[in-house]
């Protein structure tokens, strides 16, 4: 019996092949991906959606993925974020 299931799977080299094709596309068309990046306009758009970015992680996510983080690195013996200090440094796993 034939296996219709069709392959989901994507690829981080698909991936980059498509933006590659993708460029040469635009690249074609006379598009300049620098020229489009640098207007104005384009800035905001980045450095506003970089800003939700932040406030989400910093709001919603910070403390749950942190907090799984350290559930897997103790199950697995490596160095846990210390959540009470707050700062970049890390401490071994004390059992």
């Amino acid at each position: 019996m034939a296996n219709l299931r069709h392959n989901t799977k994507g690829g981080f080299v698909k991936a980059v092949i498509l933006v590659l094709v993708a460029l040469i596309v635009l690249g074609y068309f006379g598009y300049n991906i620098a020229d489009i990046i640098n207007k104005p306009v384009v800035q905001g758009n980045l450095e506003w959606a970089w800003n939700l970015t932040k406030n989400v992680w910093n709001g919603f996510i910070e403390k749950p993925a942190i907090f799984v983080w350290n559930q897997v690195a103790g199950l697995m013996g490596w160095t846990v974020i210390d959540w009470e200090i707050n700062t970049a440094s890390s401490t071994p796993l004390t059992r």
